[in-house]
């Protein structure tokens, strides 16, 4: 079959326009795609702007709560220290001279500051502990009721018959004691009487406990006196309480038979030997004796027993 020209020319024509229509529907669909493709780009955007906000928020979070984290530790920190330091106050009190409860608001007498910086100067006070312990033990209330000058560095009667020692050799005494004298030790005190170094020692211990200060006298009358005398000065509390017992007879076995302690001070004038009381002395612990001699001034001094039960001695005065 011939066509005519005309006729070649519209089929032609309509084989381009459906051509173009094919391209524009493809076009058209790369569109939609294009749209589609940028939509969930979009969405993914906010998705990721709303993952930002909440990243950023979680990181605030964070930094508050590392804040507030690293404000507790500085906090525990502190109170860590400060614990401590109230430990170590608490310890300081408990070796601290115990007073009387009248002697909180009352200062020592004059006579008893001038006789404790006295024995500072003859060298028999050389801590603060021996002194304190001095200034706030009145030794006047362990002498006989009206005495005149009660603090001078000399024995004073007590009643009965019997003398308290001087001040000047309670001081030394006390101060080669004083790292043995704590709130939990054992101490057994041979007789003065005057319930004056018993109290001292008791006073060096900050807060004893019941039964931890065992003083024994050779009489009755002594003890009473010992007992009335700790009463006198205002530590009637401590024999209530049992931190101080008073007992008398003439061998340590009056105490607790089975006792030991870290400390014995034999007070006691006539005492020749301090050796039969060693076997109450813990190992470890430290005895202070006078030492009699024929012939001789007596002598004081230090036994120690090390912790293989070894006696050392040491003249102190």
């Amino acid at each position: 079959m011939l066509f005519s020209r005309t006729a070649v020319f519209q089929i032609d024509k309509m084989s381009g326009v459906k051509a173009l229509q094919e391209a524009f529907e493809a076009w058209k669909a790369e569109v939609e795609d294009a749209a589609l493709l940028r939509q969930g780009l979009a969405n993914k955007a906010r998705e990721i702007e709303t993952l930002n906000v909440t990243l950023k928020l979680k990181r605030e979070q964070t930094a508050k709560l590392r804040h507030q984290v690293n404000e507790q530790v500085t906090l525990i920190k502190d109170l860590q220290e400060k614990l401590k330091d109230q430990e170590s106050e608490l310890e300081q009190l408990k070796l601290s001279p115990l007073k009387s409860p009248t002697q909180f608001l009352i200062p020592p007498p004059r006579g008893l500051q001038s006789m404790v910086e006295e024995l500072k100067q003859k060298g028999a006070i050389r801590s603060l502990r021996v002194e304190e312990a001095m200034l706030a033990v009145n030794r006047a209330q362990f002498c006989v009721d009206g005495i005149a000058n009660p603090y001078e560095d000399n024995p004073k009667p007590i009643g009965a018959g019997y003398y308290t020692a001087t001040p000047n050799v309670i001081a030394r005494a006390l101060d080669v004691l004083q790292d043995y004298l704590k709130p939990e030790s054992k101490v057994m005190y041979i007789g003065e009487g005057s319930g004056y170094i018993l109290t001292l020692m008791a006073a060096m211990m900050g807060q004893p406990a019941p039964n931890s200060v065992v003083g024994i006298e050779r009489s009755s009358s002594l003890s009473q006196i010992t007992e009335q005398s700790i009463r006198k000065a205002g530590y009637g509390h401590l024999l209530d309480e049992g931190a101080i017992c008073v007992t008398w007879g003439d061998e340590p076995d009056m105490s607790e038979p089975d006792q030991l302690y870290d400390v014995i001070y034999i007070g006691a004038n006539d005492v020749a030997l301090p050796d039969r009381y060693l076997d109450r002395l813990k190992n470890g612990g430290r005895m202070v004796s006078r030492v009699w001699a024929s012939g001789q001034p007596p002598q004081w001094q230090t036994l120690d027993k090390d912790q293989n039960g070894q006696i050392t001695r040491e003249s102190i005065m």
